[in-house]
């Protein structure tokens, strides 16, 4: 009698973006799917359409976790948004309740996490990182998430290190109502806003920073490096961060690319600012790879 295959299904959440990746036992990825989430849809419809659309129900039957990215702030057990400026709609909704109902395997397991979590368990994974390690999210927001292994006094409150206020020259405003929030200066969407500003561009088109990027357009290439230097900012304003025995992965749909242009911008503000830690790009799509692998820890948060 053969056993049934189970599976792994990540669920990353944007608010312009889905995107769904499947792995098999083996944790090989049996698929991935990227679709455009409209502005002012439901993202829970259009993601249980984008499943049931591309895997069969005998498939569905047989995932054995269900991992979901969505930007926010959740109860203690991971069933409710609790805060989202990004979703306010789903607030005390049980997104991935609603899902599985909607695909009908409602007992299968399940876990809400915020992107720099997903990141987390990517880096654990597949990049063999010991010690103490902080992955941070810039796709949607900024997220941390950050696991000492040592005696060092615990970081306080960097869950919510995008709405910190920085004392830095821009003060715009944020989506949560305050002013001076580190996720107005980076991270994905702020440097594609600058971006299309200053070219009075009337969308967010990620694809138009890239291709300045690639053109090695002068603006496209300071907004970039600025974006950084705002980082370093905001994270050098730990002083656990400034420790030799520590990694740092971010993912981010915009850096990402030009790892290259990271690691010379980044040596350079660390030498200045006498910042040790080993700073990792993860891969693209790390945050729905992350997702799923949140199933192999027993013990996330």
């Amino acid at each position: 009698m053969s056993v049934c295959q189970t599976y792994k299904l990540g669920i990353a959440i944007y608010r312009y973006e889905i995107e769904l990746i499947l792995l098999d036992e083996n944790l090989d990825i049996i698929g991935f799917i990227s679709s455009e989430l409209p502005k002012g849809d439901d993202p829970m419809p259009h993601t249980a359409e984008l499943i049931r659309k591309n895997f069969s129900q005998d498939l569905l039957n047989n995932i054995s976790f269900i991992g979901c990215s969505f930007p926010g702030y959740f109860d203690d057990e991971r069933i409710y948004l609790t805060e989202s400026y990004h979703f306010p709609e789903y607030e005390e909704r049980p997104f991935l309740e609603e899902l599985k109902l909607a695909l009908q395997i409602s007992q299968t397991n399940s876990l809400l996490l915020n992107p720099a979590e997903c990141d987390f368990c990517y880096a654990r994974m597949l990049l063999d990182l010991p010690g103490n390690l902080m992955a941070i999210s810039l796709k949607q927001g900024v997220f941390a998430k950050v696991e000492l292994s040592s005696s060092w006094q615990k970081i306080i409150n960097w869950t919510k290190l995008g709405h910190r206020y920085f004392n830095l020259a821009e003060n715009n405003l944020c989506i949560c109502g305050g002013k001076g929030c580190l996720e107005t200066l980076v991270g994905d969407v702020p440097i594609v806003k600058q971006f299309s500003k200053k070219f009075d561009l009337r969308k967010l088109y990620f694809d138009n920073f890239i291709a300045a990027m690639d053109n090695k357009n002068e603006d496209a290439l300071k907004l970039f490096k600025a974006n950084l230097v705002n980082l370093f900012a905001g994270l050098a304003f730990d002083e656990n961060f400034y420790n030799s025995d520590f990694s740092v992965v971010i993912g981010s749909n915009i850096i990402c690319p030009y790892s290259s242009i990271f690691e010379n911008v980044s040596f350079e503000l660390m030498q200045n600012k006498n910042v040790k830690p080993k700073m990792i790009i993860a891969e693209p799509h790390s945050t729905v790879m992350g997702a799923a692998l949140a199933g192999c820890f027993s013990n996330l948060v």
